[in-house]
This record gives C-alpha cells, sequence and structure tokens, in this order.
C-alpha cells in the first residue's frame, strides 16, 4: 500500500513510488490518485486561492472528507489549487560510534576556510526543525534574538503577526516556543553554528553566526505540511523585514509531491533565501521533496570513509552535491552531544557553509548556490550519483568567491575597527533589581570611540561605556525566567565598527505596586534653574488606603540637579491624590541640555512601581 510520507533523514527508510526528474513537475494538477493512500489530517485541507500568495487552511463541515473536498475545489475557478494537509513523520537511527566523529570538518576542509573568515553574526540561518535547545551552552551565544520583541509579555512588540517569537517560532502550539523536543533539530543546529573556540564541545561550520529555530515537527517527528508551510514563511516574512537570513535548512523530506510546499521554496528564492534539502535515505535514485524542487539545493550523505555516498544516501541527477552524513558528533538537548548518521546530517554541512561563504560577501542566490555547487572536491565514486560529482569543499568555495587567506601582522595603513567586549556585575537577577554592564572597548588607532545601547527588556541608564539595566517591569505570564539581551555597538567615528551583546536571566521578582504614578508635563523648563512637575496618583480598588513611598530617579548627569517629592495635602490636613516632583539646577556650567526623570513608587507589601520619564530642559 503506498504512502506519501515525508520524514527526517537520519538512517534507513523504506523505498515508494517513482517520480520524475528534479523541477520536471511544474504545472499546478493536482492527481488525486496519487493520495488514496496516503497520511493526512482528516479535518482539513490546504487552498490556494488565484490572486492570494498564500495558502489557506480550510476547515471541513461534519461528513465531508478530504478527497470528496478536493474534488470539489478542483472544479472550482477560483482555487488554483487544493491538496491534503500532509502528515510528516521522523525515521531515524542514532550511532554511538565516536571513532570518527571529527572527521567532517576536516571533509569540507573547513580548517582551511577558517584561515578565510569564522562566520559573522550578521549572517543568519532559518532551521525549520524540531525546533533548538536554546539553553545548551554551546549554542547559547549563537542564537538568533528578535530584539523587536519583548520575551514573555503576551505582546506583538515588534507588529510582524507574531506573539513573543523571540527565539524564533513554533508552528505546532502557534507560540514564540520553539524548544526542541526530539533532538534532531539541536544536532543541526550544532553542525551549523555550534560556537567555536570557546574550549568546549564541538564547533560548527560556522564559529560566528545567528540560527532561528522553527519548529514544525514534534516529540515523535511528526508534523503537518501546513504546519511547514508556517515556518517557512516565518522566515521569508522576516527576510522581508530587513533580517539578513541567508538560507533555510530542511533536513527533512518524503516522496511526496505538493504544490504549495514547491511554491514555498520558490518564494523563498524570490526573497533571497538559499533553501538547503536532505536528498532522503532511501538508498536509490527516487526523488524526494522539497530535495527535488528545482529551487531547492539537495545534499546527499558521505560515507565517513570520505570516498564514496553513504549506503542509505539516495542519488541522481536532482542531486546537486555530498556533504558528510555518517557519524556525525553534534550537540543534543540538555546541554550533551551525540553522533548521528542520514542526510540529515549532511544537509547542514552545506547550509553552514552558505553562511560562511555569506559572511565574506553580499551574494544572490544563485551566486550562492553556484559557488557550493562549483567549488566541490571531485571523488570518483560519485561521478553520475550527485550532479556535481563531488562532495562540498568550503575552502574553494570560498577561493571562488575571491576570498584568500588574510596575511599574517597587522593591516598596512588604513583605518583598523575597534573591538569591543561586555562585562555584567551579575549574569543572574530578580526582577526588580538592577545590574550593571560594562563595555570593555580598545581602538588600535586610538579613536575616541561612541557607545550605541540597546535592551530587548526593561529599560538602560547612562551613557558612555557603562550603563545599568533596570527589570522593575520586566514579567513573565507563566512566571518563567526571563533572557533579558543587551547589546552594544562601538563605532571609531571612521567608519569602523564592533558589536558585542550579553544575556541576562532575570527571574521574577517582587509583585507590581498596587497604584500607578503619572508626571505632567512631560517636559518643563529649567526657569531661574527650577522646574516643577505635577504627580498623579491612581490607588488600586484594594489599596485605598495603604501607604505609598515615593523617589526620584534622575537618569543622567545625576550630580548637576537636586529633586524633592512633597505630598499635596487638604486643608485638614489629609493626603491628597497628587504631589509635586520639584527640581533645581546645582551647577552654573551643566553639561547637558536635558535631564530625564522618573518617579520609583513602593507599596506597603514590597510592590514596584515606576511613573512615565520626564524632561527638565535648559531654556
Amino acid at each position: 500500500m503506498r504512502r506519501i510520507i515525508i520524514y527526517l533523514f537520519i538512517g534507513l527508510m523504506v523505498t515508494v513510488g517513482v517520480w520524475p526528474a528534479k523541477g520536471s513537475q511544474n504545472q499546478k494538477v493536482v492527481d488525486l490518485s496519487r493520495y488514496r493512500n496516503a497520511r493526512f489530517r482528516p479535518e482539513r485541507v490546504l487552498v490556494k486561492y488565484r490572486g492570494e500568495s498564500r495558502v489557506r487552511l480550510m476547515w471541513l463541515r461534519p461528513g465531508e472528507n478530504v478527497l470528496g473536498k478536493l474534488e470539489i475545489l478542483a472544479n472550482d475557478s477560483q482555487v488554483e489549487y487544493a491538496e491534503p494537509d500532509l502528515i510528516y513523520t521522523i525515521d531515524r537511527t542514532p550511532n554511538d560510534q565516536r571513532q570518527s566523529e571529527l572527521w567532517g570538518m576536516q571533509s569540507i576542509r573547513a580548517s582551511d576556510a577558517w584561515n578565510v573568515t569564522t562566520g559573522s553574526e550578521q549572517v543568519i540561518i532559518a532551521i525549520t526543525d524540531t525546533g533548538i535547545d536554546y539553553t545548551h551552552p554551546d549554542l547559547i551565544d549563537n542564537l538568533w534574538r528578535n530584539l523587536g520583541e519583548v520575551p514573555g509579555n503576551g505582546r506583538d512588540d515588534d507588529g510582524n503577526g507574531y506573539i513573543d517569537d523571540y527565539y524564533g517560532w513554533n508552528a505546532i502550539a502557534n507560540n514564540g516556543n520553539p524548544m526542541d523536543d526530539n533532538n534532531h533539530g539541536t544536532h543541526v543546529a550544532g553542525t551549523i553554528g555550534a560556537v567555536g573556540d570557546n574550549n568546549a564541545g564541538v564547533a560548527g561550520v560556522n564559529w560566528r553566526v545567528k540560527l532561528i529555530a522553527l519548529k514544525f515537527l514534534g516529540p515523535d517527528g511528526s508534523g503537518s505540511l501546513s504546519d511547514a508551510l508556517e515556518a517557512i514563511n516565518y522566515a521569508i516574512m522576516m527576510k522581508q523585514r530587513g533580517v539578513n537570513i541567508v538560507a533555510i535548512n530542511a533536513s527533512w523530506g518524503g516522496d511526496g509531491f505538493s504544490i504549495s510546499l514547491q511554491d514555498a521554496v520558490d518564494r523563498a528564492t524570490a526573497a533571497g533565501v538559499l533553501f538547503v534539502a536532505a536528498a532522503g535515505n532511501e538508498g536509490t535514485s527516487q526523488i524526494q521533496y522539497p530535495g527535488g524542487y528545482s529551487n531547492a539545493l539537495a545534499v546527499a550523505a558521505l560515507d565517513s570513509n570520505d570516498q564514496t555516498l553513504a549506503s542509505f544516501s539516495s542519488y541522481g541527477s536532482w542531486v546537486d552535491v555530498a556533504a558528510p552524513g555518517r557519524s556525525i558528533l553534534s550537540t543534543i538537548r540538555g546541554g550533551q552531544y551525540a553522533s548521528l548518521s542520514g542526510t540529515s546530517m549532511a544537509t547542514p554541512h552545506v547550509t553552514g557553509l552558505a553562511g560562511l561563504a555569506a559572511s565574506i560577501a553580499n551574494l544572490s542566490v544563485s551566486q550562492l548556490r553556484e559557488a557550493i555547487r562549483n567549488g566541490v572536491r571531485a571523488l570518483p565514486a560519485l561521478q553520475g550519483k550527485v550532479e556535481m560529482g563531488g562532495t562540498i569543499n568550503a575552502a574553494e568555495t570560498l577561493r571562488i568567491l575571491g576570498a584568500q587567506p588574510p596575511p599574517t601582522g597587522p593591516p598596512p595603513g588604513g583605518n583598523q575597527p575597534p573591538t569591543v567586549s561586555l562585562a555584567v556585575s551579575s549574569s543572574s537577577i530578580s526582577a526588580g533589581t538592577e545590574v550593571t554592564i560594562t563595555a570593555q572597548a580598545s581602538d588600535p588607532d586610538s579613536d575616541p570611540l561612541t557607545y550605541q545601547w540597546q535592551t530587548t527588556a526593561g529599560q538602560l541608564r547612562g551613557q558612555g561605556s557603562v550603563v545599568t539595566l533596570e527589570t522593575t517591569n520586566i514579567t513573565s505570564p507563566n512566571g518563567a525566567p526571563v533572557q533579558v539581551g543587551v547589546q552594544v555597538l562601538v563605532s571609531d567615528g571612521r567608519g569602523g565598527q564592533a558589536q558585542s551583546r550579553i544575556f541576562i536571566t532575570v527571574a521574577p521578582g517582587a509583585q507590581p505596586a498596587k497604584f500607578t504614578l503619572q508626571i505632567a508635563p512631560t517636559t518643563a523648563s529649567l526657569q531661574r534653574g527650577r522646574a516643577l512637575f505635577l504627580i498623579q496618583i491612581t490607588r488600586s480598588a484594594e489599596y485605598q488606603t495603604g501607604g505609598i513611598k515615593m523617589e526620584p530617579v534622575i537618569l543622567n548627569n545625576a550630580d548637576q540637579i537636586y529633586t524633592a517629592i512633597i505630598w499635596g495635602r487638604s486643608r485638614s490636613g489629609k493626603s491628597l491624590p497628587t504631589a509635586t516632583m520639584y527640581v533645581s539646577l546645582l551647577t552654573a556650567n551643566p553639561t547637558t541640555s536635558a535631564y530625564q526623570i522618573r518617579v520609583k513608587g513602593t507599596d506597603d507589601s514590597g510592590g514596584v512601581t515606576y511613573s512615565n520619564t520626564v524632561t527638565a530642559a535648559i531654556p
């Protein structure tokens, strides 16, 4: 009985059916007979309407069935195509033989390539898989963070249509938690971008890179076509919003041709993203998808003898190149490491090379693809097995792109960029406390440096090389600790720049205060060295008589002004729900044109709140 199943390509799989050559199925006509014995979601179908760019999910009514609905939709003139929401499943065989676990990087000539570049934090790779363990110590520094999003606040801060998509997206649960629950995605991530030169674990093809976790496969390795499309669409959307996504890794596939999946691969290519896909573990020339689509770069698995294809690897003229795929050591969940085999393991070597190449040049998809294909190391046993007749060669790909190993010693003349690293007074704190972050920067040319700071949550105060992160307003809906990213961009004024970021774990702290503070006006002039602001105090219904403590917080040049808060009182002496904040200038020679101030409020139970920030300006 024939089944249309898409797999994560680890280990061996059974051969099913025969399909035409790569790229030949370009007419959008659905043959319903191919789905008679396929596995798919029984309650819905995928529909592409004419004139629309994305595929819709259509839920069936009681009594309707998938194939019957597809027949009806095939006769609808408004429908471009419709197909089942196919089920994807995993079939993997772990390999714990560790004697050859480091051979993959040697095979692709990574050491020679690393003499040219070890990657770039500006290059981003999207991994569509089972998720990524974003707490793994060998991955955490190379994980992408959506700095436009405040994690855990239940809001779509950056307006991209996704809530709390800090590390990526979980298409199964429709939330921003793409944590791996299978190991496969974490293993793929380690091959692409485990942190290098850190005296721990393994090194990825890229020592520096940013990895987006796009989860659409569950703990048992199964997932739906609709969720795969959602993961790919997220990557395309973020690329169009300016995120420098260079490639999508797809270490999964199967023998079922899908029009909507082909469309997604084509749209990724048009958006400037290389789609790299596993060839499959059939051990035959049977085409697998998405690797079989014309715009996908399909990858076969090289055996650990470094000469022949692995016995399980699919092959054929529709496969572009080979890469190491047997006994590949990489990261898995829980900070651990394991060796796995499959075209799933070969594919991230190629995706990683795409990232490495993109770190030295701004390339189109076509240029990137052809540099990888034409840079292969030819092997006699691969002639006629993969189109390019060889396995990838990172050093040769970079040479094709014009890269040469850097000369030893300092460059002759010209501006040399600064360097910077960040130090933090504590990397793990409770909400409501503060932490000091110091940028330790230097410039070989002794140029004066400027600092631009950014945080994903909380507020930064200070300037120059030292800032303070305030965490009072950082909350997590589920009570879990929140990772807050702080980054600095250092510039030397002559085009040289350096960037560094750190992550601080903020555990839940004090509850918010049972009142709020609002100050007006937002800006007041320091006429004759003085300014007045009115503080409006609004108590919650259950806190009408409790105590309130208020104290000013001066956010810049605190030594140049004096502040005091005086409660408003009625004629009878009763406190009013207002107070006045007085601001006085203490110097005749201020070094700034304006002072930013807010008020911290504390209730009887220790709950804390902050007012809005106001400005006292020099006239």
